[in-house]
């Protein structure tokens, strides 16, 4: 798992980090699966090394109205719209599937859209399978099921569109073994049944309550345990905080022990400041769609648990992050991360209806999550998830402990919003809503105007 390079930074902030170009030019592609939101066409075949742009078939998946007018100069490319069965829904994935002519193949789970400025100035990031092989003979004898290639191809088919089958049958093909990651998806429709738990954030609960378990029992927890959610859009979540608490805040607090409600929730939002000062000045908040109003109805249980941006670690404070993340934090340390393309929305993870017999989700969304259960190593007796921004020299490496390092971004501890006071500057004591004028000057010397 990468942050994706940002223009403008210092070389050492970059280090380590991912382009576009650089994930599409690993090998010669036969095939290239795009699932995302917005699309630049122009722009995304730039990015295409010359070896693939005219031979390789690519596929958009998309959440756009129309199909670019410069498609036609690009034979090779095609394009679906998925249906979205109900309103205000979106195609939000941000995937791609990449085969190559040396007959392997490549996962993507990522946040950006295909648009350059998710790409040179935002906060993003990737994360990557190893190149996949197909299934010996030997292997599909065994039996086995792989849980990554399973939920990924029932991912793919509940499109249900023909060429979209015949694409997961195709993934069926090779062995996920080595994908050391659970994909939590989010379909549109009504789910229920058999189905309920299979989907948004009831698919996150059952997995926490399956795979999860807490390090530490409760009496040995000697510091704070929390959630952390940090997303680029905040949706309609009403005027309390039910679904946030009780009903998403559940799922985020399940474990194979069970619920634990002791563990506090923290959200992660840029404030207008953020923004004003950010690489792209008041332009940056365009990625930022929190709506004033719904701000105003939710302020009340919100503004408690609201953190700044702040990512000094990482070089990223000025780089507005369209990123999305879920960390649960045990006794300072990591317990387990969602690298996602999911905001904090009923929209995006679902919400409960008929006395919780069924789930509503609008969009479709894809993520990973990374539990160290996942790791387990004969040769070691523990296994930890470690943020590789941490400058605090923390993380004490050992020969009976194996690391995982997950890019988080953000600055640990979080910093919360100053208190609002009669002589506070509202700029950085509130968060960003994209509806709203603003008179003060970015960088740019610019006002912002909706």
């Amino acid at each position: 798992m990468n942050l994706t390079r940002v223009e403008n930074l210092q070389n050492c902030y970059n280090k380590n980090t991912v382009t576009l170009s650089s994930l599409l030019s690993k090998k010669k592609s036969t095939n290239i699966i795009q699932f995302n939101f917005l699309l630049d066409l122009d722009w995304f075949m730039t990015q295409v090394p010359l070896h693939s742009r005219n031979t390789a078939k690519i596929l958009f998946i998309h959440g756009i109205r129309d199909i670019p007018e410069s498609s036609q100069l690009y034979p090779n490319t095609r394009f679906l719209a998925p249906h979205i069965p109900l309103p205000y829904g979106s195609h939000h994935t941000k995937a791609m599937l990449l085969f190559y002519d040396d007959y392997t193949m490549q996962v993507v789970i990522h946040t950006a859209n295909l648009v350059p400025g998710d790409w040179y100035f935002k906060t993003q990031a990737v994360w990557t399978s190893p190149f996949l092989s197909k299934k010996t003979d030997e292997y599909i004898k065994s039996g086995r099921e792989c849980e990554f290639e399973k939920e990924l191809c029932k991912y793919i088919r509940y499109y249900n569109i023909p060429v979209l089958n015949r694409l997961a049958e195709r993934v069926s093909l090779y062995n996920f073994e080595e994908c050391k990651a659970i994909l939590i998806s989010s379909v549109p429709g009504i789910h229920r049944g058999k189905e309920l738990n299979n989907w948004g954030h009831l698919q996150l609960r059952n997995i926490l309550n399956t795979k999860y378990q807490m390090k530490f029992n409760t009496s040995e927890i000697k510091k704070e345990s929390y959630i952390i959610a940090q997303m680029s859009s905040i949706g309609a979540l009403g005027k309390d905080d039910r679904w946030l608490n009780k009903e998403f805040g559940q799922s985020l607090r399940n474990s194979i022990s069970g619920i634990d409600s002791k563990v506090n929730i923290k959200l992660i939002y840029p404030t207008v400041d953020n923004v004003r000062n950010s690489l792209e000045g008041w332009n940056g908040g365009n990625c930022l769609p929190f709506s004033n109003s719904n701000w105003q109805k939710q302020s009340n249980y919100m503004g408690k648990i609201l953190n700044i941006w702040k990512a000094d670690n990482s070089g990223r404070t000025k780089a507005m992050p369209h990123i999305k993340t879920y960390t649960r934090i045990d006794n300072d340390e990591i317990s387990w991360f969602l690298l996602t393309s999911a905001n904090l929305s009923k929209a995006a993870w679902g919400t409960l209806q008929k006395q919780g017999n069924q789930l509503m989700i609008r969009n479709y969304e894809l993520g990973v999550l990374i539990l160290p259960e996942l790791f387990d190593d004969k040769k070691k007796n523990n296994v930890k998830i470690t943020n590789y921004y941490d400058n605090t020299n923390k993380i004490k490496y050992s020969s009976n402990i194996k690391t995982v390092a997950v890019p988080i971004p953000f600055d640990l501890p979080l910093t919360p919003y100053p208190p609002k006071s009669v002589n506070s500057d509202p700029n950085t004591t509130s968060p960003w809503t994209w509806d709203v004028q603003r008179n003060d000057l970015d960088l740019f010397g610019r006002k912002y105007c909706p």
